[in-house]
């Protein structure tokens, strides 16, 4: 199985979703722990996220108005 994540938000920025996931492979590959994670999500800075997880494999599955 592939991995998965569902974002939804009302928007979203220009390569917001790959930066989040980005930031979830580097929690995964232990280069960051929770706390880490949390607080860069939390923080709102794009500067500080993990670089951006390449475009391939990822996709818009539904958009809701």
């Amino acid at each position: 199985m592939e991995p998965c994540t569902f974002n939804k938000s009302q928007s979203f920025l220009q390569q917001q979703v790959r930066s989040m996931v980005g930031s979830l492979k580097y929690l995964a590959e232990n280069k960051w722990n929770l706390k880490k994670f949390e607080f860069v999500i939390k923080s709102k800075k794009r500067i500080l996220c993990a670089p951006p997880a390449p475009a391939e494999g990822l996709f818009l599955e539904k958009v809701i108005y």
